[in-house]
């Protein structure tokens, strides 16, 4: 009873070791994305197909590139990876505000 006793404590301890080096490395991992997602491109306005994020509109040249696509052999700048989904999911759409405006 005493060695069973001994090994069902003994797999608490290494499934709480286990569980607990788990979510510190999900923690970390959450940190580095986190790191990478807000670093900007090294990409200016002038290089893009129009200077605005057709998504929220927002002004490329007054604000960082985090992302871009390429659609139609033309190069669009995104405030985040989110307008970029965006973007992506229907292109047609934002394009059509992009004719609108000129």
């Amino acid at each position: 009873m005493k060695n069973l006793f001994i090994i069902l404590v003994l797999c608490i301890l290494s499934l709480f070791i286990i569980i607990s080096c788990s979510n510190e490395k999900r923690s970390e991992m959450e940190t580095q994305s986190e790191v990478l997602e807000k670093k900007p491109l090294n990409i200016s306005a002038d290089m893009l197909t129009t200077n605005l994020d057709l998504v929220c509109g927002m002004d490329l040249n007054k604000h960082p590139i985090a992302d871009t696509t390429i659609y139609n052999d033309q190069l669009f700048g995104f405030c985040s990876e989110y307008c970029k989904t965006k973007f992506i999911e229907d292109p047609t759409k934002y394009i059509a505000k992009l004719d609108e405006s000129n």
